[in-house]
């Protein structure tokens, strides 16, 4: 859990698709801090990343060595750990994440440079959801003109919200996690190494909000959140995690605005494509541009595990042992850790 466009598309974009277009002002600053960091109501610990930004379509440059302080409503205090490569994290047990909780995040550079969010509120209602899964067909026309029916994965889900007068503001995205078994090598007789356990990066261009004031009803159903053509990540288990965020109006509309600009990834950390403003700022330069968002928000996950047995299409294994010599592999098959965020370590609701 990606999409590149150039500005030019982005504005054709914007301007044929939105019904309140979104005046923006595109620069290309580079020197920028760059943040995304969230508290929930679930356990931690929670992470926040923290870069500059360097250029139209290039990632952040890390930050490291920041001094990062959260407090919430009642005095509390706690640092976050610096993990290297721009990545922090709050171990969570002095200030935690609860509903109606208030939280203020404090930044000092290296280089003495001082920021600060406003106070964040985590809202108190959520919405009622499930989610599941479905095998289906659909009809793609290959390059040379021929109908091919293609099998799917596809995400759904029902919600129903909260009947509150006051409105409330939703988000769900995805994540994903697949498990990956490495060759057998260099004989499918010895001892085969460990699964590796792979997430995959959230894509903004499934994510879905809203806020209760817009449907009548309160209900949402079978809501398409994602469809997945089959592939290699499909051979094990492949599960799904739809997470709901209930969140503030100011963060609502911060996200409307990330939802209605870029349409890449579904993490705030990324290359800024305009002017957006987000609710952190430097205490002693007030005017200057800081890109990304803090956010305090209740998060609800379903997991939805796709098995290999519910997937009638065949599906090419790089990483089966192939006897002879000579046999070329992908890294990754004969070392999974390469993958970005792979990990021995099998996540505690994967079955």
């Amino acid at each position: 859990m990606k999409f590149k466009f150039s500005y030019f598309c982005l504005f054709i974009l914007l301007f044929i698709t939105c019904k309140d277009p979104y005046s923006i002002r595109v620069t290309e600053i580079i020197g920028s801090l760059v943040i995304d960091g969230q508290i929930t109501d679930g356990p931690g610990p929670y992470l926040l990343q923290l870069g500059k930004t360097s250029g139209i379509l290039k990632p952040p440059t890390p930050v490291t060595g920041a001094k990062i302080m959260l407090t919430d409503d009642s005095g509390h205090q706690e640092s976050y750990k610096d993990l290297g490569k721009g990545n922090y994290q709050l171990p969570g047990l002095i200030v935690k994440g609860v509903k109606g909780g208030k939280y203020l995040l404090d930044i000092v550079l290296p280089e003495g440079s001082h920021y600060q969010s406003t106070q964040e509120v985590m809202p108190a209602l959520q919405a009622n959801d499930s989610a599941w899964f479905k095998v289906e067909k659909i009809t793609v026309v290959s390059s040379e003109g021929i109908p091919v029916q293609r099998e799917v994965v596809n995400i759904y889900m029902t919600a129903i919200l909260p009947t509150s007068e006051t409105p409330s503001y939703f988000r769900w995205s995805m994540d994903e996690v697949y498990r990956l078994y490495e060759t057998c090598f260099p004989s499918p007789f010895h001892n085969c190494p460990p699964p590796c356990y792979v997430p995959l990066p959230v894509s903004s261009s499934k994510l879905q909000i809203l806020q209760t004031t817009d449907y009548a009803n309160k209900q949402l159903s079978n809501i398409l959140l994602q469809s997945n053509e089959i592939n290699s990540t499909f051979l094990s288990k492949h599960y799904f995690n739809v997470n709901q965020f209930s969140m503030s109006k100011s963060t609502y509309d911060y996200w409307k605005k990330v939802q209605q600009l870029v349409e890449r990834t579904g993490s705030i950390f990324d290359t800024p494509p305009a002017n957006l403003p987000g609710n952190i700022h430097n205490v002693n330069a007030p005017t200057e541009i800081v890109f990304g968002y803090f956010e305090a928000s209740l998060q609800r996950v379903n997991h939805v595990g796709v098995a290999r047995g519910y997937i009638q299409s065949d599906i090419f294994d790089e990483c089966l042992f192939r006897p002879g010599f000579g046999a070329v592999y992908q890294t990754y098959c004969l070392n999974c850790l390469t993958l970005v965020g792979s990990t021995h370590t099998q996540p505690s609701w994967f079955e």
